[in-house]
């Protein structure tokens, strides 16, 4: 296997060994990819050393460079770190240049990325064990390991079908709520009912779709929402049966039934209410 594939094959095998780490604070996140690209160093003939802040300045790039840079990181991170690693497989020359060492940092984020255990937990947890972990990273060993060769046409699926496999350890623990947690669904919820009754209030004969939607969500916001649900909906008339799921600018009238799908989030927690209505008179 070339030089190069080794390089993109071991730093991806480093992350992954580390599994929490795009858990860590961007400043631990830093120091793994630079200690894998020292370890890669080390035992190869490929002067990464000499290369060290082109690849710190691309594992530092923002969420938004990165999916820029890399098509697919922000939808397919899986994916996208396969076919990466296939391009800086076939698009490596004789030597290292700084360009290559700079996408190799961005590929060292991107491993972290998706191999982070905390990306769906809740803000304040992972702020803490932000926290933590920068607090003790510094006193925690690296062991040596023995170096393996890989092939990525079996590997990658394998991560793929572990991680998978985890999920249902996380789901089973997300399924008991602590009084902190059950206290912002609560939150959550009162925040999408206080939403839903200002836009009931608004529903009139020649008012839009969108309009009444707006209501709601401005609703939110004042009551310090983070965000809403992924599809808020808000539809009516003949667009009701069958449900249509999404808003439009149609002009509600007298007797349509309207039927509001709308949530609010509140520190990581989601509300849900859905209500059917009659404007004016049925």
């Amino acid at each position: 296997m070339r030089n190069s594939a080794r390089v993109v094959l071991a730093l991806i095998l480093v992350a992954a060994m580390l599994e929490p780490a795009a858990a860590w604070s961007p400043r631990t996140e830093l120091a793994l990819v630079t200690t894998a690209a020292r370890v890669i160093a080390k035992d190869s003939d490929i002067p990464l050393t000499n290369l060290e802040r082109d690849i710190q300045r691309g594992a530092s790039v923002s969420a938004q460079r990165l999916a820029e840079l890399i098509p697919g990181a922000d939808t397919s991170p899986l994916a996208a770190v396969e076919s990466e690693m296939y391009v800086l497989q076939a698009t490596r020359g004789d030597r290292v240049d700084p360009y290559f060492a700079y996408r190799l940092g961005v590929l060292g984020k991107l491993v972290a990325s998706v191999s982070s255990p905390l990306s769906g937990a809740n803000a304040s947890y992972r702020a803490l064990y932000y926290g933590d972990v920068e607090a003790n990273i510094s006193r925690v060993p690296l062991s040596p390991v023995q170096r393996q060769m890989i092939d990525p046409t079996t590997y990658l699926p394998r991560i793929r079908r572990e991680a998978e496999a985890r999920q249902d350890v996380m789901i089973k623990a997300r399924a008991i709520k602590g009084e902190d947690e059950i206290l912002c669904l609560k939150i959550a919820y009162d925040m999408t009912m206080a939403g839903m009754y200002e836009a009931r209030e608004f529903l009139r004969p020649g008012v839009r779709e969108c309009e009444v939607q707006a209501v709601a969500f401005k609703k939110f916001y004042d009551l310090a929402g983070e965000w809403t649900q992924c599809s808020n909906i808000v539809c009516s008339g003949p667009y009701t049966a069958p449900y249509r799921r999404f808003t439009s600018d149609r002009i509600i009238g007298e007797g349509d039934p309207v039927i509001m799908d709308i949530g609010s989030r509140f520190n990581g927690y989601w509300g849900d209410y859905t209500r059917t209505w009659i404007c004016g008179r049925p």
